[in-house]
């Protein structure tokens, strides 16, 4: 018994088991919080300093969606639309301005034109990864998909793309760089006219 009991202590003890010490791990949580976050903060400045220093060629974009319209009416078996005039181009790129600079996505009889038939916006972002991982070209054409999708995804929109009222488009897009969330919003407006 008393060799059994020599062994029990030898065994606990060869496990590193005692009463008399505690082990004392030092908590680094705070510093790894604050690591963090230190990170965090200068990846959104290095990511804010990006998109300041990129110039996006809003007429580029500007085709690419309207193109990206009149392939969907094509599927949807409307006829092509001509594009509009500079003036139509113009006024519904500063509806979109104004939207973008606003913050918000919407209409406003104070900046409909007397020309204007129909009108649809759509607002998205374009963070830096997917700016930097494509040609301006291809990210046009990216964010032309995305941005008309979300228009034949809502029925009313859709509606008003399809609509065979009209035969002229323009398209004005917009960028607001949105200091907060790290990245860049785009505001797109396509207005169908009468004339």
């Amino acid at each position: 018994m008393k060799k059994l009991l020599v062994l029990l202590v030898l065994l606990v003890s060869g496990l590193g088991y005692s009463q008399d010490y505690e082990v004392w791990v030092p908590d680094h949580t705070d510093e790894i919080i604050a690591k963090k976050k230190m990170l965090m903060e200068q990846r959104h400045e290095r990511v804010i300093n990006y998109f300041k220093s990129i110039d996006l060629d809003t007429s580029l974009f500007e085709m690419v969606i309207f193109d990206e319209i009149n392939r969907q009416r094509v599927l949807n078996n409307k006829p092509v639309l001509t594009k509009g005039s500079d003036i139509q181009f113009d006024s519904t790129r500063i509806w979109a301005d104004v939207q973008a600079q606003g913050g918000f996505v919407g209409h406003s009889a104070k900046y409909y034109p007397k020309d204007a038939y129909t009108e649809v916006s759509a607002g998205n972002i374009i963070t830096e990864g997917a700016h930097k991982n494509r040609t301006e070209k291809d990210l046009a054409e990216y964010m032309a998909k995305k941005l008309v999708t979300q228009w034949m995804e809502s029925p009313g929109h859709k509606r008003s793309i399809l609509d065979n009222g009209f035969t002229i488009m323009s398209v004005g897009v917009s960028f607001k760089l949105d200091e907060k969330s790290a990245t860049m919003k785009i505001v797109t407006t396509a207005r169908g006219h009468k004339y």
